[in-house]
């Protein structure tokens, strides 16, 4: 089925723009198309009943197969967008009014996995003036962070930008008093406030230290559904197709990305100039990035974190002789994309794997950890902690971050939040 804009949401998108942030009660999960969720019910299911899987090695297989140049996903990947969601956040700063008694003077913005949010927050601060304190490490956080309370009682008519709270506390029996006290100060002192925060620590400390009776009003990015993809995606391409480059789907040979019209804002609405298109018609396009929007829970950062791996694997022998005869109009080279059903994306070992589910949330509530904080955190010895590292990193859904530490990658966001609240794990809004 064809894909197209109505108007009325083409002049929402052109109005607010892709980074709007909306309050979290307002967040919506764009939906699974129906025979998408008929399939996954099926195959978990399967996978419970077998009780093996191999989909986490052929995820890793996969990875490395048919990988695009470096300098064509420059033209093909969304960049940086800190920049507008800094913007939004700025715009939205100066609407919000104290969220009620008890609260501090100011708001909170759930983040998720490379959303740009905290850097957001940094740099807004910086154009601001206003100070961002450093995380804290576990020795300061377990001791209670006497300096740095005592540091948030100068200036206090100067607001405090706080880019990841879950890094002020931690889940130990001498893990939240720092945060406590932190709370209490912002709302004796009435300091302005401005805080991110990840969504599975967001859960835990609401249910825990009722933050969310402190820190409100509460907003995320609205979703990203498949027209916003469509129009993120489309813009960030525009040095390919320039380059004469055409993305199909090897099965149909269908587009699945709608080139930026020349004319205009570059949204996506309107008409496309890519070939075998009628000036004025509908461009068809696939559902691919419907399933990607549904998939990455309307999360941007884990949505192109799948587009990128979805476009590493395209073997001319799995392009069938129909989509190449469509492609036959194209200017340039296609780009080959795997229907939907045929990506094979990182996923858990199926059956129960306490160990690794533990370390998994408390990664999660962490946002990042390293192997000694994990330790001092969880039941387990540091053999089955390296043990299991080692399991999710092979299965592609912790990564080392920048600092040495571990995190959940963004594209195993998914397999892992699906893992988690099906053994009941207390979970995050996205």
């Amino acid at each position: 089925m064809a894909e197209r804009m109505d108007s009325s949401t083409c002049a929402e998108v052109e109005r607010n723009g892709l980074w709007t942030l909306v309050r979290l009660e307002e967040f919506r999960q764009p939906a699974r198309p129906a025979a998408e969720a008929v399939r996954r019910g099926l195959l978990g299911l399967w996978d419970r009943l077998r009780g093996s899987s191999n989909t986490a090695a052929e995820a890793v297989a996969e990875k490395d197969l048919c990988v695009l140049p470096e300098d064509l996903l420059k033209d093909v990947l969304p960049g940086d967008h800190f920049r507008e969601v800094a913007a939004e956040l700025r715009r939205l700063q100066g609407t919000v009014s104290n969220g009620g008694a008890g609260a501090v003077n100011g708001f909170a913005v759930l983040r998720a996995p490379g959303d740009g949010i905290a850097s957001a927050i940094r740099a807004m601060a910086e154009e601001e003036g206003w100070p961002v304190p450093p995380p804290l490490k576990a020795e300061e956080i377990l001791a209670g962070g006497e300096a740095f309370l005592e540091s948030l009682l100068l200036n206090v008519d100067v607001p405090l930008a706080i880019p990841e709270l879950e890094s002020f506390y931690l889940r130990h029996h001498l893990g939240f008093g720092f945060l406590r006290r932190l709370l209490e100060t912002l709302v004796v002192t009435g300091r302005r406030c401005l805080v991110g925060c990840n969504s599975w620590a967001w859960a835990f400390l609401s249910r825990s230290l009722g933050i969310d009776r402190v820190l409100k009003p509460v907003y995320a990015l609205e979703a990203f559904d498949g027209e916003r993809l469509q129009r993120w995606f489309g813009e960030a391409a525009v040095g390919a197709f320039q380059r004469g480059f055409s993305f199909r789907q090897a099965d149909s040979g269908r587009y699945v990305l709608r080139a930026a019209p020349e004319i205009g804002s570059g949204s996506g609405c309107g008409d496309s100039e890519q070939e075998g298109e009628k000036q004025g018609a509908p461009v068809d396009v696939t559902d691919f990035l419907r399933h990607v929007a549904a998939y990455s829970r309307g999360l941007p950062g884990v949505a192109v974190a799948i587009w990128r791996f979805s476009l590493r694997f395209a073997y001319e022998a799995e392009v069938e002789e129909k989509a190449q005869k469509a492609a036959a109009v194209d200017r340039g080279a296609t780009i080959w994309v795997k229907p939907w059903p045929r990506v094979t994306l990182p996923s858990l070992p199926a059956g129960r794997q306490v160990p690794l589910h533990l370390i998994l949330h408390a990664l999660l509530l962490h946002g990042r950890l390293d192997g000694r904080i994990l330790q001092k955190i969880l039941p387990l010895s540091g053999t089955d902690i390296i043990a299991g590292l080692a399991t999710l990193v092979g299965c592609g859904v912790v990564e080392a971050a920048p600092d040495g530490s571990w995190q959940v990658s963004a594209l195993g966001y998914p397999a892992v939040d699906d893992a988690l609240r099906g053994e009941g794990y207390l979970a995050g809004a996205f």
